[in-house]
């Protein structure tokens, strides 16, 4: 029988030498751990940190909040774009001054519901316009069932530099939306999905002036009626007459 070959022993690697750092004094090591544990960010004025966030993404800005107490008021204080889950039991009517006092730079805001659930109402968008509506710009409402004409028009009376609302399966009709058209004489655009309150109100007629762009586009859904299948969709008439 033949001798099976000799498999060649692997060598060790070789040792390194010991690293300068492992095997300096004591007070070099300290003096190192201090240089590590330094916030170099310290001396950046906070214009120049909020630049830098500008440049991230929502995720990043989050995780770049909790790094220290100065990020945190630094990001919120420049923080331009805020989504909220508007469902009633996580914005009760104490929690919403001080969530929207904590962003006071926010020029595009969302309010959003799960359609099953309890959104907030009036009392929410009062605050949104104590906080927020001067520099308000972009409004997005989204199944606020308990949200009525008379909250939409306080907060359209304060938000006067509004450019663009979108609205979606809201419960307010035509008066809300004529109040946003009456006082938001700067607004571009306007979309109008599933508003239930247009299904039983007059074609809407207002005067806009200061209005040069807007797109309007209402649709709801009515329930089925004398044993049609489906409901049908149905367009509601908005009406634009500019002014001299």
């Amino acid at each position: 029988m033949g001798q099976c070959p000799s498999v060649p022993r692997r060598r060790k690697p070789p040792l390194l030498p010991p690293s300068p750092a492992l095997s300096a004094p004591p007070q070099v090591l300290s003096s190192i751990a201090e240089a590590a544990g330094e916030d170099h960010t310290a001396d950046l004025p906070e214009e120049l940190l909020t630049l830098v966030f500008g440049l991230l993404g929502s995720g990043d800005r989050k995780r770049c909040s909790l790094v220290c107490r100065r990020w945190l008021a630094v990001e919120a204080a420049s923080r331009l774009r805020l989504v909220l889950d508007a469902r009633a039991p996580l914005l009760a009517d104490s929690a919403v001054p001080r969530l929207l006092a904590r962003f006071p730079a926010v020029s595009k805001l969302a309010l959003k519901c799960d359609r099953r659930a309890e959104s907030v109402g009036d009392p929410a968008l009062a605050q949104v316009a104590d906080h927020l509506a001067p520099g308000l710009r972009r409004l997005k409402l989204r199944s606020l069932r308990t949200v009525t004409d008379d909250g939409v028009a306080a907060l359209a009376a304060a938000a006067a530099n509004l450019r663009k609302l979108s609205v979606g399966s809201c419960a307010f009709g035509a008066k809300g939306i004529e109040a946003v058209l009456r006082s938001c004489l700067h607004l571009e655009e306007l979309s109008v999905k599933r508003l239930r309150g247009l299904a039983e109100s007059e074609p809407i007629s207002v005067s806009t002036a200061g209005v040069l762009l807007i797109r309007a586009r209402t649709r709801w859904e009515k329930g089925r009626r004398g044993g049609e299948k489906g409901g049908g969709a149905h367009r509601g008439k908005i009406i634009f007459s500019h002014g001299s």
